[in-house]
């Protein structure tokens, strides 16, 4: 039995609500034969893959299910669960909510768990294909439950108007009857002849699809429609009214269309075709200087989709090809396209990635403020509703071939970047749009090869000048205690059209952390700049106050601090910034996180990741910061007109403890001999220049024109050299900025080196001195490095396997492996002496008997020690060869000592040294 609700009205709202007043009418007095005796309260309507059908109160586009109450009577749903667990019926409870006789309920499957009954019903799971869903009452008497299928994205699946049956919908009708008409299954979707990618030649695509179907292509970037056979047009501008004295500019008109699919396809080199993306406004501007004079290398992107009678139309198959006699050796780097609707770019209402309506409307609000924020504009809104389905494909630079083909969403990305006429991206996978990772080893040396969320990065701040200041700093701190963000340069294309060079990156968002750290977003504490991104507890803010009151002189407040915060990472983030001079560090461009899970005390702790480093290393744009001399840390600890971020207050706060200054004092010392010298950013930069530059002149004839954008490969190497310099001054610079600041008398070089390389290494301060350490050379010792007068500096002999430390030669003459002094000479030399472990296994050797008892122990024990030389010296290594302090004793026996140590759980090393020069070993196992 089928029922048709039509009335004739031009409001869709006011239609489906009549309509759902006759569904109400229909269930009661012409269904209840049918319904009599079966569950009350159904699942009415499902749809898992909403991707542009309804937002909820967020703006989200979340999966959704509507409950119907299929009796003639009021229900309350109170105690009612919700689940996708077969084991757990119960997974979500319904509150106390009732429906009326035929009324529906939308329950949101978003995960966000909400039971406010004056609000939206959000469950705490959410829910796939092939999934079932659960509906049980509380006396587990009605029982309901729906099997999931496959979905195109934004179809629904649900109940006949009759509710005989289970159909498909074209048109979900959330919230209301299900009046749309149903569909029956799924179009096949069309298969290509051709897989996209580089093609040296001309080529015939053929398309295929099941027998009763019918094949909709386009070649525009827009989704096969048959409504749009013929073309149909959208409104954009180039010109809006930025500033006093300009105007509002006029519509412009542009269009997109279907092809009903009845032959091949002949692929061609498209590059003498006119742009279409390109000759776009992307800004503000009311005249734009960005829009190239020619055309651009550009592919074709065919999109293609199945129809047929009483199904729904199929998914949309998508493939992008280039025509280039070059073939796949077009290019030298990774070409990553993007495609979807023009009018979802650049659409006067809608359009993402234009100043549209949003920007008229603001002007029209504010007619005598300049300049325009950013976020009046269509590309400055954020938030899932201007989230846009699109096809991404990253083809690999030496077959051509995409490693990466899914549907994905995307979202312009940045702060005050926005505005530039060149995006950055921010893309989305979801289960929505296909699958919920991206599956590849993007980032060369990167263990990582599953990612949720990802940038295409314009450079921010950096995108007019060398395009690569960011990924570049970040490689230089990749050793570096902080979490840094690793990058792949890759040419851009849209809907075919050459978009230039970004970088694309990892999103630090809540799937990165628990992606990469397991942490749960319920878990997760992330602070973005000032702004608590995301955050269960109160730490943050107990972690602020006690920066704010001060007093870390006290090692009592200190060690609080440490509790609170990891300090490793902590001081990294400035000792990277101070290095870089990032005049762009505060307030916004600081991130730290933590896991509040109750799992230990790691978890307590908050880390700080480095981002935004555009506007360091000698920007052009950074004022006072683009100087290699500039005093930045000076400027961070004494500028008394700069904001106090709770970041910052936190440094100023640490820096007056003696122990942590002098760390983070020694840590830059270590790193500017070590992770930036220049001769390890120096070719870090030559390096990345060599990848741009075969290029490059492309991506700036696409984007030269507007501000102060390179106009020249040559003006790009300028800046790119100016780099360099600043790489190969900042070291001195920064030094001697350290030196006045805090009043040392001096700089001196301290030269290490070990009796054999092969035997042990230096530890020194927080590095190693090994070949394996970056920027330390591969012959390693003698090495050298710049330290400063009178700081205490800590120095650690660590020996291979098979050798013990013996003693320090040199400037210091000392048998402790692990060393803390000073200097005030301008050279200073130091060589660890390492010797063969002769341990025996039973302690015994020739006339010497050298025996802990018991053997094992729990860190306290007896040596017997027989010998005709006299006992000199008694010592105690862990398996670094790094001594351990223990109380030693003479009870009166003159072979029998007592010995006392703190030592954990593992194995040790025994060393007696007698008069005679003579040294013998033992091992020791201490047990818990």
């Amino acid at each position: 039995m089928h029922y048709i609700c039509l009335l004739i009205t031009t409001n869709r709202f006011e239609a489906m609500t009549k309509c759902r007043i006759l569904f109400i009418l229909l269930i009661l007095f012409v269904l209840q034969p049918v319904v009599a005796g079966a569950q009350i309260l159904i699942i009415n309507e499902i749809q898992t893959r909403n991707t542009s059908t309804a937002s909820d109160s967020d703006g989200d586009f979340e999966e959704w299910l509507e409950i119907l109450n299929t009796s003639s009577e009021s229900v309350n749903a109170d105690g009612y669960g919700l689940s996708d667990d077969d084991s757990d019926y119960f997974k979500w409870v319904f509150p106390s909510i009732e429906l009326g006789p035929g009324e529906l309920i939308v329950v949101w499957l978003s995960g966000k768990n909400r039971t406010n009954v004056d609000g939206e019903l959000h469950v705490n799971f959410s829910l796939k294909e092939n999934e079932t869903v659960f509906l049980v009452s509380p006396s587990l008497t009605d029982f309901n439950d729906l099997s999931t299928v496959y979905l195109p994205k934004d179809a629904s699946y649900g109940r006949s108007i009759d509710m005989s049956e289970l159909v498909y919908f074209n048109i979900p009708t959330i919230g209301f009857p299900n009046i749309s008409s149903p569909s029956y299954g799924v179009a096949p979707p069309p298969t290509f002849s051709h897989s996209g990618g580089f093609y040296p030649d001309d080529f015939q695509l053929s398309i295929s699809t099941c027998s009763d179907c019918n094949t909709v292509y386009t070649l525009d970037g827009s989704e096969p429609n048959l409504n749009n056979l013929e073309p149909t047009s959208f409104l954009y501008k180039n010109s809006y009214l930025y500033e006093l004295g300009d105007e509002f500019g006029p519509f412009l008109e542009d269009s997109i269309r279907s092809f009903l699919y009845v032959g091949n396809i002949q692929v061609v080199d498209r590059s003498a075709d006119p742009d279409r993306i390109s000759q776009k406004s992307s800004t503000q501007d009311f005249s734009p200087q960005y829009l190239p004079d020619t055309p651009s290398f550009k592919g074709t992107p065919v999109r293609a989709r199945s129809f047929a009678q009483g199904l729904l139309p199929s998914e949309t198959i998508t493939e992008v090809y280039f025509i280039t006699s070059e073939g796949s050796n077009r290019y030298n780097l990774p070409v990553l396209s993007l495609v979807l609707g023009e009018k979802e770019l650049f659409g006067y209402e809608k359009g993402i990635h234009t100043a549209g309506a949003t920007m008229d409307a603001w002007r029209t609000n504010n007619p005598d403020l300049y300049p325009p924020p950013v976020n009046a504009s269509n590309f400055g809104r954020r938030g899932m509703a201007w989230e846009r389905c699109a096809r991404l494909d990253i083809f690999d630079k030496e077959t051509g071939k995409a490693f990466i083909s899914q549907d994905i969403g995307v979202r312009i990305h940045g702060a005050s970047s926005r505005r530039f006429p060149r995006k950055s991206f921010r893309l989305y996978a979801r289960e929505k749009y296909g699958r919920d990772d991206f599956q590849s080893q993007i980032f060369k040396g990167y263990p990582g090869d599953s990612f949720e969320r990802l940038l295409l990065r314009n450079s921010g701040g950096d995108e007019r000048f060398t395009n690569f200041r960011d990924p570049m700093i970040h490689r230089f701190a990749e050793p570096m205690e902080a979490v840094t963000n690793p990058a792949t340069a890759v040419y851009m294309f849209v809907n075919g059209e050459f978009y230039g060079l970004n970088n694309l990156r990892e999103y630090f968002d809540d799937n990165y952390f628990l992606k990469n750290y397991g942490i749960e977003r319920e878990d997760l504490d992330l602070i973005r700049g000032v702004e608590v991104e995301l955050s269960s507890g109160k730490r943050y803010e107990e972690v602020s106050q006690l920066c704010e009151k001060g007093g870390f002189e006290s090692p009592e407040v200190m060690t609080v601090f440490e509790d609170m915060v990891d300090m490793p990472s902590f001081r990294d983030v400035f000792v990277t910034n101070v290095i870089s001079n990032n005049s762009d560090m505060l307030p916004k461009n600081i991130l730290w996180y933590r896991n509040n899970a109750p799992t230990g005390t790691e978890s307590d702790l908050f880390y700080s990741a480095l981002v935004d480093q555009d506007k360091g290393w000698g920007h052009p744009q950074a004022g006072r910061f683009s100087s290699h001399s500039f005093n930045s840390i000076d400027y961070y600890l004494n500028e008394e007109e700069l904001p106090l971020t709770p970041y910052l207050t936190c440094f100023k706060a640490a820096m007056q403890n003696v122990n942590f200054e002098r760390n983070y004092i020694n840590r830059t010392a270590d790193v500017l001999n070590t992770f930036f010298r220049p001769e390890r950013t120096i070719p870090i930069i030559n390096e990345i220049q060599s990848t741009y530059e075969p290029h490059y002149k492309e991506h700036i004839d696409r984007w030269s024109g507007y501000n102060e954008n390179v106009e020249s490969v040559d003006e790009w190497l300028a800046y790119i050299q100016e780099m360099k310099d600043f790489s190969q001054e900042r070291p001195d610079s920064l030094r001697k900025n350290i030196v006045d600041l805090f009043e040392f008398e001096g700089l001196f070089e301290l030269v290490l080196d070990v009796s054999d390389s092969t035997h042990g290494y230096i530890h020194l301060n927080t590095i190693d001195i090994r070949s394996s350490t970056e920027g330390i050379d591969q012959v390693v010792y003698p090495w050298s490095g710049i330290y400063f007068f009178n700081l205490p500096i800590d120095l650690e002999a660590i020996p291979s396997e098979g050798f013990l430390f013996s003693h320090w030669e040199g400037d210091i003459s000392d048998t402790l492996s692990k060393v803390t002094t000073s200097f005030n000479t301008e050279f200073v030399e130091l060589k660890a002496v390492f010797i063969e472990d002769t341990t025996q296994a039973n302690g015994y050797e020739d006339e010497v008997i050298v025996k802990p008892f018991p053997n094992p122990n729990d860190g306290g024990f007896n040596l017997l020690v027989w010998s005709d030389s006299e006992v000199k010296n008694i010592r105690i290594y862990d398996a670094l060869g790094r001594e351990i302090r223990a109380d030693i004793t003479r009870p009166g026996a003159d072979t029998e000592w007592q010995i006392n140590t703190d030592c954990s759980a593992g194995i040790y090393f025994l060393e007696v040294l007698f008069a005679n020069g003579e040294r013998r070993n033992s091992r020791i196992v201490v047990y818990d």
